[in-house]
């Protein structure tokens, strides 16, 4: 029998995958909106505005890694910003 803290690495190292795998395995396609101002013909009005991982994606010259690091990266962010929530909320 495993003991809880192996529990806790296999399910830390699945939701890495996950994160990994996630954006690879998206759609290229646009979403709703950005299909409507397609359209409508108003997409050429849209600002760019800063994005950290712009298009699920890091700077990397590999696409597939690239976007597999961007949602690691995401999701590691994710969990240290709600661990950070959780020790101010349980101090109350």
């Amino acid at each position: 029998m495993l003991k809880v803290n192996k529990y806790i690495y296999l399910i830390i190292a699945f939701i890495a995958f996950l994160a990994f795998l996630n954006p690879i395995l998206s759609s290229s396609l646009p979403d709703g909106l950005e299909k409507v101002a397609e359209t409508k013909n108003f997409i050429n009005k849209a600002q760019d505005s800063f994005s950290i991982f712009e298009d699920y994606s890091l700077p990397i010259n590999n696409e597939l890694l690239s976007r597999g690091a961007a949602g690691l990266l995401g999701a590691i962010i994710l969990y240290l910003l709600l661990l950070k929530i959780g020790k101010i909320l349980s101090k109350n």
